[in-house]
């Protein structure tokens, strides 16, 4: 959006000129907070205007650019659409439902994606480890460590700063040894039981 080409005086008169008890009249808050954004947006859409920017697919998870996902996305959209208009239980029963069913189509195009990828390897290993990378990147390097005004760059140098200074926060514990005292009294029985009441408690308070 070009926030800086809006209409926000029209934006603002037309949020304040709406009837929110109107709008807002469903008991779950995430149904209203749905609503109120829907409305927010379509007046954003209509008082800010927007520059087409081209999506960088690497940023997208590749199978959610499957024919199956876009529809199974879209046929949501119209559940919710025609829940918010009816507000009938029975819509909003099946708009909540269409979720499930949108998590299915998301994890069997995940899965399709994946087995192509395995099948293709041999022939395009680049676009398998680009994929996996994606989900194991991590960095084990240190960062460049400073001391005394000094940037430490070196990996040895950078092993021994942090060992000294290991060394100097950890504490080294006495070598204390001691010997239990042994017990010269044999016990014969054995207490099974040990019954007390208030009254014998009270009298030793």
């Amino acid at each position: 959006y070009l926030y800086s080409k809006g209409d926000f005086n029209g934006l603002n008169n037309e949020l304040e000129s709406l009837d929110w008890r109107d709008k807002l009249t469903y008991s779950d808050i995430n149904e209203n907070w749905i609503a109120f954004k829907e409305e927010y947006n379509t007046l954003v859409n209509k008082y800010i205007p927007a520059k087409t920017v081209k999506r960088n697919k690497l940023n997208t998870l590749p199978w959610c650019r499957y024919k199956s996902v876009s529809k199974a996305k879209e046929k949501r959209r119209k559940l919710w659409i025609k829940y918010r208009k009816s507000k009938l239980n029975a819509d909003k029963y099946i708009f909540e439902n269409s979720k499930n069913e949108l998590d299915s189509v998301l994890q069997k195009a995940k899965h399709h994606y994946e087995n192509k990828l395995t099948e293709d390897l041999k022939t395009n290993p680049k676009r398998f480890w680009n994929y996996t990378r994606h989900f194991t990147k991590s960095s084990s390097s240190i960062e460049t460590l400073e001391q005394k005004g000094s940037l430490i760059t070196n990996d040895q140098e950078k092993a021994e700063l942090l060992n000294n200074f290991f060394q100097s926060v950890m504490t080294t514990e006495p070598d204390i040894s001691f010997t239990l005292p042994s017990s010269t009294k044999k016990l014969n029985e054995i207490l099974l039981d040990f019954e007390f009441t208030e009254i014998d408690i009270s009298k030793k308070l």
